[in-house]
C-alpha cells in the first residue's frame, strides 16, 4: 500500500486458538501468527462466537483492532445494545422485553400499542424484523416465536402525520429514508418517498431533494 503498510486476507475459520501455552497464541492454517501489528474483524453473524473469541485473543496479544470482541458481540444482541444505548441517554424507540406469555399484551400496551415491531434479538441486514399492524397479530408472531424458543424485542412502530406507519428502510447515499407502505424491490436501491415526522423528503437513487 501506499503507506508501507502490508495487508493480508484471512479467513475467520481457518483460525486456531492455542490456550496451552505460556503466553497467548494463534495458529492460521497450522502455523503460528505473531507478526501482526492490527487486525480489522469482519465477523459474520453465524460465527458470532468463534469469531469474536479469534478477536479476544489478538487482543490478549496486544495486537490493536478497531472493532473490539465487546462491541462486536454486543451489536449482534439487539437488547444488550438497546440497554447500552438507553444508559448513555441515547435515543431509542420505546422497547420492551417479556418471556412470560401472560405479560406480552402488558408489554405492547407499554410501548405505545399497535402497530409494533417485533424483532429477534439476534439477527442483521433487516432478518428477523416483523411489523406487526394490530395488537392480535403481533400477539400471535411473538407467541410462534417464542414456542420455537426465540426471545424477541417489542418495539414502537414510527407513525407518520398522515396515521399510516414506515414499513421499510432504504439506505441512500449515507442516509437513511423511511418509506410508507410497501415499497416495490426493482433495484438495489430503489426510489421511495418517505415523509419523517418534521418534514418530507424525496429519496432517489443517488441524490436526496426536498420537495
Amino acid at each position: 500500500m501506499d503507506r508501507g503498510h502490508a495487508v493480508d486476507v484471512l479467513d475467520t475459520l481457518r483460525f486456531a486458538i492455542d490456550l496451552a501455552s505460556d503466553d497467548p497464541d494463534l495458529q492460521y492454517r497450522g502455523r503460528p501468527i505473531d507478526d501482526y501489528d492490527a487486525v480489522i474483524p469482519r465477523i459474520g453473524a453465524s460465527i458470532t462466537y468463534f469469531g469474536t473469541a479469534v478477536v479476544r485473543q489478538f487482543e490478549q496479544m496486544d495486537v490493536y483492532t478497531p472493532n473490539t470482541s465487546n462491541g462486536i458481540a454486543n451489536s449482534r444482541d439487539k437488547l444488550r445494545a438497546i440497554q447500552i444505548l438507553s444508559r448513555h441517554e441515547i435515543g431509542i424507540p420505546a422497547t420492551a422485553f417479556a418471556r412470560n406469555r401472560d405479560d406480552v399484551l402488558p408489554a405492547i400496551e407499554r410501548v405505545g400499542g399497535a402497530p409494533v415491531v417485533i424483532k429477534l434479538l439476534e439477527g442483521t441486514q433487516g432478518i428477523g424484523v416483523i411489523l406487526a399492524p394490530d395488537t392480535r397479530v403481533a400477539s400471535a408472531i411473538i407467541e410462534t416465536l417464542q414456542s420455537a424458543k426465540q426471545n424477541v424485542l417489542i418495539q414502537a412502530s414510527w407513525r407518520n402525520r398522515g396515521g399510516g406507519t414506515y414499513g421499510r428502510w432504504w439506505s441512500v447515499t449515507g442516509w437513511w429514508a423511511p418509506c410508507v407502505g410497501p415499497q416495490p424491490v426493482t433495484s438495489s436501491v430503489p426510489t421511495c418517498t418517505g415523509v419523517a415526522p418534521s418534514r418530507p423528503w424525496t429519496w432517489t437513487r443517488s441524490t436526496r431533494s426536498r420537495p
